[in-house]
């Protein structure tokens, strides 16, 4: 299944997302935990890029 954070951001709000984005670890790229924490919600706000969250 794919995500849209901007869907995501619409129906759970910013804190919502924060709070989903804080339980998720990266295996093997520690990177992708710093972007989603830290520059995705910020980033998809001020519309500079569009993040898609996949889950298996």
């Amino acid at each position: 299944m794919i995500f849209n954070l901007s869907s995501l951001l619409d129906d759970l709000g910013e804190d919502g997302v924060t709070t989903l984005f804080s339980g998720y670890r990266a295996a093997k790229d520690s990177s992708v935990d710093e972007f989603l924490m830290d520059k995705a919600v910020m980033m998809e706000k001020k519309q500079e890029c569009r993040t898609y969250i996949a889950v298996d």
